[in-house]
């Protein structure tokens, strides 16, 4: 499932617009959903663009992922905080498109 942004994201026309209230909604939705400051890498790949939990996993090994991933002791996979994909997300909205 995708995050759905709020009518009131910024867009190119709006520049300037803080993204301190949009990363904070967006992390609000994030842990919502997820229940976690902490989210598996395996249930945000669609969040961040990726077309399959492969091709995350290939950017991963590349280095190339766009948030910065660890590893639990304990636990399987590799993981990210909910703040890192807030701000990363935040970050690409405000971003003009090519």
């Amino acid at each position: 499932m995708l995050l759905q942004m709020s009518p009131n994201a910024p867009t190119r026309d709006t520049p300037g617009r803080s993204t301190d209230r949009d990363e904070a909604e967006i992390l609000a939705r994030i842990t919502a959903r997820l229940g976690s400051e902490i989210v598996p890498a395996a249930q945000i790949w669609r969040e961040l663009g990726f077309p399959s939990a492969g091709a995350a996993r290939k950017a991963r090994a590349k280095g190339r992922f766009p948030v910065e991933l660890f590893r639990l002791k304990g636990r399987r996979g590799y993981f990210a905080k909910a703040q890192a994909i807030a701000q990363w997300l935040a970050r690409i909205q405000d971003e003009p498109q090519e």
